[in-house]
């Protein structure tokens, strides 16, 4: 129990707890009480930091005045800095006893960020002897003789090997004999020694100028295991996604500093060598390494893995290798010649299996039968059931399931939707699109998925939609290029990302080239390319003819970074709704202060008649069931030709009328009267803060606490909203999570048919609340994105009557019951 003597002194509203131990069993409170004044006196000013001290009841033999421990609170975070400077050093000690500092639950907990870097003495020490023993046990290099990139089989333990590397398995001096290459495997991370985060692969030779690396992220790993083949150890990882290749000139000159000759001493290559190259793109998931016969390297592989964050290391039986060509020049022209006999919609699947290693061409060619046989019933049925085979197809390995069967179950599970459904046209103002994902091994193929349109989708219709193409770039994984301390990534993404840019790309044997890119996609390394078609009406259309036909640049073709925002103005996602008459666009004047401020910045006019008709075709976009429960906006962001804002209601307007301000005007569009809705504000916009509004409301004296305690409740909201659908739907919707996907409408729904635990029982509907969960947290660590609670963003447009005060404001709400 803890002793009734305390000292205290009143508290601000922020207190910090820790734990103190190691307190000599003899001192009395008012001794250790009187050591901790001591600690905590300013002697120049003789003001003493407040503090409550409450320290544990001793026990019943004779001299034990307290337990051993006890807490100490401290009045706010600043005080609690300046306790952690005074008991570093010299070490804080009472009766010779070093006294140790521990942070606790509770106060803590909402400022975790003062403590990152604290402990007790005696756990840094331990530590540090661990983090020695690690570092020690890590600095082993394997010997490598041989290094196997190949794909599985459909049978256990079964790997058919496409490259090899032989390396020397007897010299044991490196780079020595010029006649023999060498490889070593080793654990490193020159950004976090502490805590390695990839094995890396070293290969080559004495007489070599260049070095080759190949590197495995610990999280690309999916499986480990190890086995012998005739008495020859190896380890066989299977990977989520293909790893790193790199190169470095192996007599590079030194400047004396060894860190800053590892600095991007490497570069990023896409293949190891010629042969590698024609492989990498179909074999580099399943990587086999072969050890010497020499136990002391696999003891030391073994040992290493211990201090590593990999996946079980498990023991196998010597598993059936084979060295194939499943990839060779001869079955990828043979593949070509298949795919070039199919509609492009069905190559497109076909060219999936491919890239994304769902199949080899063997198992490709097996199914060409059953593909003809489809396309003989329909060419869009036939494209539907390889697209649904290309979502199942990835787990048969773990099912146990045929590759055959699985195409059965696909052409069945379609047939069960109703043979009418792939023939189904996507809504209106939506198109199925494709995407493409340049990885720098190959490039993945994804769809088609329904996705909002755009004004140059829409021009060339839908029987067009086929020969344009999402493009994005990415490393493996999808993660984004980033930078390395020990690897040159810039002229690598120069020549991969350029290369495409320029040169184009062919999938499934038709050649596609870069046509734009919109302003939000372009955030997510994506862009647009287009395939040259011939149209009815506009003739052959390419790239050049689709941008030249937007609209007049000659103001903004000498400034690259304008000229292709303009651009990317035709390439929003927008819903199409009425046709206006140039009459009816009538062009008006900005608002301009006495100064020289425009008050009218990209904000218009609409009549009541015009935007009435807008919002009746936006509602025929809507599912039927909650179209009577939407509210009719009083602005709408639009694009109009080369127009783009937003445009407010002026009841004042009669007829159908729409008055763009000559600020909003970009570009001279060409015969574009269409009115195009970005976004119509029909319901609240949430507030959220981020890094520029917290450093500008910082200045104007908002103190950091109350920006910590925002997110500290945006962090328990996330975590309770998980246990029931309706409050999982809502923090879906707060974060704008699954609404392309009516994910939030599906828990709803859940909640209502009583379903309060499916969420928490189905394991994929789990993992995408994890999933969700992860983004929100992500969110709120990398761009301090912190949901303000019962707060909303007003739209901003002028105040075209001026009847607003300086200082002044209009905001309009409306309670809405909506029903599911």
């Amino acid at each position: 129990m803890p002793s009734t003597q305390n000292a205290s002194s009143s508290k601000g509203p922020t207190t910090v707890l820790l734990q103190i131990s190691n307190i000599p069993e003899q001192s009395s409170f008012q001794e250790v009480k009187k050591a901790f004044d001591n600690l905590l006196l300013f002697r120049k000013r003789d003001v003493r930091i407040q503090y409550t001290l409450t320290l544990a009841q001793g026990g019943t033999y004779e001299g034990q005045r307290n337990g051993g421990a006890g807490i100490i609170e401290l009045s706010s975070n600043t005080d609690a800095r300046i306790l952690t400077s005074r008991i570093q050093r010299p070490e804080f000690k009472i009766r010779g006893n070093v006294i140790y500092f521990a942070t606790m639950s509770g106060s803590l907990a909402k400022a975790p960020r003062v403590f990152n870097n604290f402990f007790c003495p005696r756990i840094k020490e331990e530590a540090r002897l661990k983090k020695e023993e690690s570092l020690f046990k890590l600095k082993h290099r394997v010997r490598v003789c041989k290094v196997q990139f190949g794909v599985l089989g459909r049978k256990p333990d079964e790997l058919f090997i496409e490259w090899e590397g032989d390396y020397d398995p007897e010299s044991l001096t490196a780079r020595i004999d010029t006649d023999k290459r060498i490889a070593f495997l080793s654990f490193e991370d020159t950004r976090d020694e502490d805590n390695p985060r990839s094995i890396q692969i070293e290969m080559g030779g004495h007489s070599d100028d260049f070095l080759r690396r190949v590197t495995i992220p610990m999280q690309h790993i999916k499986s480990l295991s190890i086995a012998y083949d005739f008495g020859q150890p190896f380890v066989h990882m299977v990977l989520h996604c293909p790893p790193s290749f790199e190169i470095r000139e192996q007599w590079r000159a030194s400047c004396g500093n060894p860190v800053n000759d590892k600095r991007q001493s490497w570069r990023r290559l896409m293949a190891l060598d010629a042969a590698h190259e024609r492989v990498v793109p179909f074999a580099s998931r399943s990587l086999r390494i072969v050890f010497t016969r020499d136990s002391q390297h696999l003891e030391n592989f073994m040992e290493m893995s211990k201090y590593v964050r990999l996946p079980t290391l498990k023991q196998s039986d010597a598993e059936n290798i084979y060295k194939t060509d499943l990839f060779s020049p001869k079955e990828l022209r043979k593949f070509d010649q298949l795919i070039a006999s199919l509609p492009w919609i069905v190559a497109f699947q076909c060219e999936a299996l491919l890239r994304n290693c769902l199949l080899t061409t063997p198992e490709i060619f097996s199914l060409e039968k059953d593909i003809r046989r489809l396309l003989k019933f329909s060419t869009r049925h036939a494209a539907e059931v390889l697209r649904l085979y290309v979502s199942l197809v990835g787990g048969v390995a773990s099912s146990g399931e045929n590759i055959n069967s699985c195409f059965k179950r696909a052409e069945r599970e379609c047939n069960e939707r109703g043979s009418d459904e792939a023939l189904v046209s996507p809504p209106l103002g939506t198109f199925e699109c494709r995407h493409i994902t340049v990885t720098p091994t190959s490039f993945l193929l994804q769809g088609p998925d329904s996705e909002q349109s755009n004004r140059v989708i829409r021009r060339y219709g839908s029987e067009f939609e086929e020969y344009f193409l999402r493009v994005a770039f990415a490393d493996e994984g999808g993660f984004r290029y980033r930078s390395e301390f020990d690897v040159k990534t810039h002229d690598f993404i120069r020549e991969r990302v350029g290369s495409v840019l320029k040169g184009g790309l062919t999938v499934a044997n038709r050649n596609f080239e870069f046509l734009a890119y919109s302003s939000s996609s372009l955030g997510k390394h994506s862009v647009w390319f287009v395939s040259p078609f011939e149209h009815p009406v506009y003739g052959y259309v390419t790239a050049e003819a689709i941008r030249t036909g937007l609209g007049d640049f000659s103001g903004d073709i000498r400034k690259p970074a304008r000229y292709a925002a303009r651009i990317s103005q035709a390439f929003s996602s927008t819903d199409p709704t009425v046709t206006v008459q140039p009459h009816e666009i009538v062009e008006k004047p900005d608002i301009v202060s006495e100064d020289g401020k425009e008050f009218t910045d990209g904000v218009g006019t609409i009549s009541p008649m015009l935007a009435d008709e807008i919002w009746e075709k936006l509602k025929a976009l809507r599912p039927l069931k909650s179209r009577e429960h939407l509210v009719k906006p009083s602005a709408y962001q639009i694009r109009l030709g080369g127009y783009k804002g937003v445009v407010s209601v002026d009841y004042s307007l009669k007829g159908r009328l729409i008055c763009p301000r000559k600020s909003m005007k970009k570009f001279e569009a060409f015969g574009s009267l269409d009115i195009e809705i970005a976004k119509a504000f029909d319901q609240p916009g949430s507030m959220y803060l981020n890094r520029p509004l917290i450093m500008l409301l910082e200045t104007l004296g908002v103190k950091h606490h109350a920006f910590i305690a925002l997110q500290d409740v945006a962090m328990e909201q996330a975590k309770e909203a998980l246990k029931y659908p309706d409050s999982t739907a809502m923090l879906l919707e707060l974060h704008g999570i699954g609404s392309a996907y009516k994910l939030p409408s599906l828990l709803h729904r859940l909640e209502s048919y009583g379903l309060t635990q499916l969420h928490a029982k189905d394991v994929f509907i789990r993992r995408i609340l994890n999933y969700s969960l992860y983004h929100v947290k992500r969110e709120l660590k990398n761009h301090t994105r912190i949901p303000v609670i019962d707060s909303w963003t007003l739209v901003g447009v002028a105040d075209e009557y001026s009847v607003l005060e300086e200082g002044e404001i209009y905001g309009w709400s409306q309670v809405h019951e909506i029903l599911l």
